[in-house]
């Protein structure tokens, strides 16, 4: 959410639960990466293609990108991530739930991608015109300031007041104290972003000049008056600048017309569903998930079940399982299980915030969330029925990402397999007690540092373990990397010292996550 948003509230489209993207097709200055199926590396029956590479590295940790022969250590790496994906296969992980769960809402989320690609973004045009106009609109900068009320009778006030000469400037400082900061009143923009970001109060601005102000603007939150401060263009550009200019703009036109047809594709969707919420099912659901998120004197206070049935251990976590095949949300053409919601939310809880205000706030957060995960399923579901799921790029996609949570969960494994003793803990506490000594020499007690010591015990012995697991794994596995091709690849960033850290997330569709896989930031405690 850009800053306009954040601060104002005035975006009118549809909730952002109900929103679909497609993922762009990946490029590095303008050139097409995909489907480059040079072999750089092979390992066991383990290929590393010339396009995994490059997408891996370029998405990746800078650390390396900052040494010497940087491709080549940075091969390294993905080799000891597959060699121990490898070892995971070996034991089974790949048929843990763990993985097939995680793997299956990343398939989910590929197959998408491909959906919106075939039926959504064969459809967007621009014309060039459009492209001219919002390339001008965005050489014109605006200012504005607004006022803000949680009442329509208190700005109704503040506008009387305005027509009658009173100076907006002087009811904008009496907004403004220790809590808001001129920054929250006041933001500056351009014409094409604002009209991409919040179109309706473009269309109220665009009939105004500078100097003048709107009339009350009702939102969720309040009521605002925005006044134009004023206005300016950029100077003009040179025919670089401008074709820089001009793409960017391209892009983003693309991006927004391709969001708003996603949005319509969606909503159809749903429509064409007519999803009903089963009350009560989903106040089971809102009871449990306000367990896991509201302290128990909040939980209690709302209500959500008798207090005497709080008073059971594990009450609705029991009630949950007893309840897991009943219909949640009944659609045109069957219904969608409690089970199926969970399985869905859990993977996804850390990046999931409930809104704690009120009950009924919360009430309309899982509301919201419940019908994301309708959205998830059809459009999944409707993938599917396309053969989506056997397209090349899904199981290209869905095979590295395979690798890499095979080898996330060996290392899981690994990490849980170090154990330390109580009497190793006081071993290391009297051989190195210089350690813990105040600046004034005196010693920690053993207690307080107990936990510190254990912790690092453990990080040593793991990080001991995971180097003679994969010593032993590359002996075990022929290894055999094409250095011509390597050397033949292009990559933006090697061997520079200045290389910065960039994390990118994919925005939008089903299942949040790295655009692809690339290797963990920890290795680089190796070098």
């Amino acid at each position: 959410m850009n800053l306009f948003q954040d601060k104002m509230k005035l975006l009118f489209v549809l909730l952002p639960v109900l929103s679909a993207f497609a993922q762009e097709p990946f490029t590095i200055d303008g050139r097409i990466m995909a489907d480059d199926f040079r072999i750089v590396a092979t390992i066991a029956d383990i290929e590393i293609s010339a396009e995994e590479f490059l997408l891996n590295y370029e998405y990746g940790p800078a650390f390396l990108k900052r040494k010497k022969d940087s491709k080549q250590r940075y091969l390294d790496l993905m080799i000891n991530e597959k060699v121990l994906a490898l070892e995971g296969y070996a034991q089974n992980l790949d048929k843990t739930i763990h993985v097939k769960n995680t793997l299956l809402q990343i398939k989910s989320d590929l197959m998408t991608d491909e959906l919106f690609k075939e039926e959504v973004m064969d459809s967007v045009s621009i014309t060039e015109s459009a492209i001219r106009n919002a390339v001008e609109q965005d050489l014109k900068h605006i200012q504005i300031k607004w006022l803000f009320q949680k009442t329509l009778k208190n700005i109704e006030y503040d506008y009387y007041q305005l027509t009658k000469g009173v100076s907006f400037d002087s009811m904008f400082t009496t907004q403004i104290n220790d809590t808001v900061l001129i920054d929250d009143r006041s933001m500056e923009t351009t014409l094409f972003k604002l009209k991409k970001n919040n179109p309706v109060l473009m269309s109220i601005i665009d009939t105004l000049v500078v100097g003048s102000f709107t009339h009350p603007i009702k939102t969720e939150d309040g009521f605002y008056i925005v006044k134009i401060e004023k206005g300016w263009s950029d100077i003009l550009l040179t025919e670089t600048k401008w074709n820089n200019h001009n793409a960017r703009i391209r892009k983003a036109l693309f991006k927004q017309k391709m969001d708003s047809l996603s949005d319509h594709y969606v909503e159809i969707m749903l429509r064409e569903n007519n999803p009903v919420i089963k009350r009560p099912v989903f106040n089971l659901l809102r009871a449990w998930l306000a367990q896991t998120v509201l302290s128990k004197k909040q939980f209690s206070k709302w209500g959500f079940i008798e207090q005497k049935e709080m008073e059971t251990t594990k009450y609705l976590d029991n009630k949950i399982q007893k309840h897991s095949s009943a219909a949640l949300v009944h659609l045109n053409n069957g219904y969608i299980s409690l089970k199926e919601f969970l399985s869905w939310y859990i993977p996804r809880k850390a990046y999931i915030n409930l809104n704690r205000l009120s009950k009924d706030d919360f009430s309309v957060s899982v509301q919201n969330i419940v019908f994301r995960m309708v959205r998830d399923k059809l459009l999944t579901d409707r993938a599917q029925q396309r053969g989506i799921d056997n397209h090349k790029e899904v199981l290209k996609q869905i095979q590295w990402w395979e690798n890499k949570t095979v080898y996330a969960k060996y290392k899981l494994e690994l990490a849980k397999s170090v154990k330390i003793s109580e009497d190793e803990v006081l071993d290391y506490y009297h051989n190195n007690k210089e350690l813990f000594r105040s600046k004034s020499g005196v010693l920690q007690s053993f207690d307080n540092v107990k936990t510190e010591i254990k912790n690092t015990l453990r990080r040593e012995r793991y990080s001991t373990k995971l180097i003679q697991n994969v010593l032993a794994a590359k002996r075990k596995y022929k290894i055999e990397i094409n250095k011509k091709v390597l050397d033949d690849l292009y990559v933006d960033t090697q061997n520079d010292p200045r290389a910065i850290e960039v994390y990118t997330v994919k925005k939008g569709g089903l299942f949040p996550r790295q655009p692809y896989p690339t290797i963990d930031s920890e290795w680089k405690y190796w070098f």
